[in-house]
């Protein structure tokens, strides 16, 4: 994935997010992290899943499905929140991982660009 899809650097030195538009001025002091968080399931799901999970004597949550996200907090305490997947990943599958490694990259390209 290319940076330009999350955010751009423009002629006056300020990054500017795509997807919020909000924009801070560079050089920036920011937090860049790459968060990992699980999607919410309804109770009637977990409680399936549970089951399955006891039946087949599984001590992993076979079908955890999670969100993919960098997550930039500046100084002033706004934050940005760059999703990196349109749909919930399943942990642990190939495109999981390949949206972490993504992820990975944008978060280093993040902290290069803020310091400019």
């Amino acid at each position: 994935m290319k940076k330009d899809l999350f955010y751009k650097i423009t002629d006056s030195h300020e990054i500017l997010f795509t997807k919020s538009e909000n924009h801070h001025s560079l050089p920036a002091k920011a937090k860049v992290e790459v968060i990992i968080s699980p999607v919410l399931k309804s109770g009637g799901v977990e409680v399936t899943n549970a089951i399955a999970n006891a039946a087949s004597s599984s001590l992993g949550n076979g079908n955890e499905k999670v969100n993919v996200a960098v997550q930039v907090c500046f100084e002033d305490e706004t934050r940005e929140l760059l999703l990196m997947n349109e749909t919930p990943l399943i942990r642990n599958n190939l495109d999981y991982h390949e949206a972490v490694r993504h992820a990975r990259n944008l978060q280093e390209a993040l902290k290069k660009d803020l310091v400019c």
